[in-house]
């Protein structure tokens, strides 16, 4: 059933888009506001990311440098200071936008996403039409066994694809497609009610998804409230960012399960003016292994020009880029060593 609103006619469509580190979902974002724009729509974004400097932000804006925006770094705005997070999607219900779309942060439950539009200041003035969750298809089935150890982040990943209307596999270029029958069985038997669409860089029919008619995801009445994780015997009802030795260290506690606390570390180098061999980079890089989830900045090359440079497991992606600004990485992980990352880019062997 349609939310009823008794003073509010027509609320703002709502678009979700969710997904692990690396899976391409800003890819997707860029596709939907050119989208959206070809079709003079005005839209608006609201861009969760993880790190002390904004890189996601700073692609939109190159590319649509009058967008309205707002941006939530250092956190996953699914389970800290939501009260900002309230705060940063009123203001641009304010500027009067015809689509609001939600990026969230690789490790963000979207179930959490459904009660933060769910509370009365947002209920009725917003309505949610799409989630769509942006699979890797490179890398989907071996989640289950790479971080096996850590069922907190299995159980992110399967509300990611649980809670979605729409499943787009992306990278299938890069994808074994004797692997592809498996993956639809897996990702059905999460969420069987979901549309699945192959993809490579995230280029489908986006028509549909724009289409202000389309009927509303539906709020549940009541959603399940995670149970709260336990450290050395005690309930932690205090989610934060943990402190670390090192002020450049971000430790994310991300907590929605009693089994586990998910602790991905987010560091931002800063790199010197002159330029990287990029085959050096790319190879300190793999030489990091699994630890290593995501990476991603602006890098000065050994041709001398900058370049938005994106990486995730094995791939990375240099993008030439006219955007002033200093170079610096940010790496994404798991007990991710600042010397050892350091000591590598400026001191390759």
């Amino acid at each position: 059933m349609r939310p009823h609103c008794s003073f509010i006619t027509n609320p703002i469509p709502v678009i979700l888009i969710t997904g692990f580190l690396g899976s391409g979902k800003t890819t997707l974002l860029l596709r939907l506001l050119k989208k959206a724009i070809q079709q003079t729509l005005q839209p608006a974004v609201f861009m969760n990311e993880m790190g002390r400097i904004d890189v996601d932000g700073a692609i939109l804006l190159e590319e649509f440098p009058s967008l309205k925006l707002k941006k939530w770094v250092d956190g996953c705005m699914c389970c800290s200071q939501r009260h900002k997070v309230e705060r940063g999607i009123l203001d641009l219900l304010e500027q009067k936008p015809d689509l609001l779309i939600l990026e969230l942060s690789g490790v963000a439950d979207p179930a959490q996403i459904h009660k933060l539009l769910a509370m009365p200041s947002l209920k009725y003035r917003v309505e949610l039409n799409h989630v769509l969750t942006v699979i890797d298809a490179e890398h989907f089935l071996d989640y289950n066994s790479s971080f096996a150890s850590d069922r907190e982040l299995i159980h992110t990943l399967h509300q990611q694809v649980r809670t979605a209307t729409h499943l787009i596999v992306n990278k299938t270029d890069v994808t074994e497609l004797s692997m592809l029958p498996q993956m639809y069985r897996a990702l059905s038997r999460i969420n069987p009610s979901a549309q699945i669409s192959a993809c490579v860089a995230c280029d489908i029919n986006l028509d549909s998804f724009l289409h202000s008619s389309a009927f509303p995801v539906c709020y549940p009445e009541q959603i399940h409230e995670p149970a709260v994780p336990y450290t050395d015997g005690q309930p932690n009802t205090n989610l934060r960012i943990l402190t670390h030795p090192d002020p450049k260290v971000i430790v994310y506690p991300h907590a929605s399960s009693l089994f586990s606390y998910l602790e991905l570390m987010s560091i931002t180098v800063k790199l010197s003016p002159h330029p990287l061999n990029p085959t050096r980079l790319e190879q300190t890089l793999i030489h990091m292994g699994s630890s290593l989830i995501r990476v991603k900045g602006y890098v000065k090359s050994s041709d001398g020009y900058l370049y938005l440079f994106q990486g995730s497991g094995e791939r990375f992606v240099w993008r030439p880029t006219l955007l002033s600004t200093h170079p610096y990485l940010v790496f994404i992980g798991l007990e991710l060593d600042r010397e050892y990352i350091e000591h590598e880019i400026f001191h390759p062997v």
